[in-house]
């Protein structure tokens, strides 16, 4: 109970500082701030859940942790880019919370359909295919996760780059990269 309530409250403050890193369109600092999370979460897991019998409270402390630690370097990466942004409790409206959760509630919904249908589709197979379909479902769902990784990460740069070539009006780039 108190895990998940610290986890929502990190996850609602998250957007308020990265959302000025993509404003400032750089994605190169918030993916080098993203990938020092997992390198602190996976160092905090090895060392606490290794080394010790912590168990699950170790497991949960190291994502805590992790995401103490990213939510903080966001806050420094967004005031080193934009110095006069300051925020405070005072300034949170409760219609704003109303609005975030909603829109967070149909996201989550977004995810869980497509967990639903990834796993549901090992039940359905076999009873049109026979049992040999999962055997060829699951080496070709974990090729298509590979490629769906790669695929949105070059979408994760070429979006930061058509961004800059509009704003800096480099219609030539734009065109080449378009295509």
């Amino acid at each position: 109970r108190y895990f998940v309530g610290l986890c929502v409250t990190l996850n609602f403050l998250d957007p308020c500082y990265s959302a000025v890193i993509a404003g400032q369109h750089r994605f190169d600092l918030w993916s080098a701030v993203r990938l020092a999370e997992t390198f602190i979460r996976t160092t905090a897991i090895c060392l606490i859940v290794g080394l010790t019998d912590y168990g699950i409270y170790g497991w949960a402390a190291s994502l805590l942790i992790a995401q103490t630690t990213q939510l903080l370097l966001m806050r420094a990466v967004a005031r080193r880019l934009w110095p006069t942004l300051r925020g405070s409790f005072g300034k949170i409206r409760r219609s704003a919370i109303r609005e975030l959760a909603s829109f967070g509630g149909y996201l989550s919904l977004n995810e869980i359909v497509h967990v639903l249908r990834e796993r549901s589709d090992p039940l359905i197979l076999p009873y049109f295919l026979g049992l040999g379909a999962n055997a060829l479902y699951f080496p070709t769902l974990l090729f298509a996760n590979g490629v769906r990784s790669v695929t949105f990460a070059l979408s994760g740069q070429v979006r930061p780059m058509a961004t800059d070539y509009h704003v800096n009006e480099k219609e030539r780039q734009l065109k080449e990269l378009a295509l």
